[in-house]
């Protein structure tokens, strides 16, 4: 979880999915892999049809299914909420799960920003 804004008015926190990408990008390379493995044994449907699953289901999973969670805290009464994002937009740098905790308690308290 990243802090994206912290001032004594609001409080935006990330979360990205890091292990899920992992995953479909492994199983990407494993069904290509697997499929281009058996193109010189002149399996070729069977290599093509592994290749093009790996593609389209692990391209489907990371860009449709991995979102981004934005958590927003506001002090202006009923503006708390959360919202999903695609995974394929900007990349920001924040803190880790520690400092996250100090910051949204710091927050809570009175004394963020």
């Amino acid at each position: 979880m990243k802090v994206l804004q912290n001032t004594p008015q609001k409080l935006v926190l990330e979360d990205r999915p890091v292990l899920v990408l992992m995953l479909f990008f492994t199983a990407i390379l494993v069904f290509c892999g697997a499929g281009l493995s058996a193109l010189p044994a002149g399996d070729v449907l069977t290599g093509l049809g592994l290749a093009s699953v790996g593609l389209v289901a692990g391209g489907m999973g990371f860009f449709v299914v991995l979102e981004r969670v934005l958590s927003c805290f506001d002090r202006a009464p009923g503006t708390e909420g959360v919202r999903r994002v695609p995974m394929v937009s900007s990349h920001t740098i924040g803190q880790g799960a520690a400092d996250v905790a100090g910051i949204i308690n710091d927050w809570l308290a009175g004394r963020g920003g």
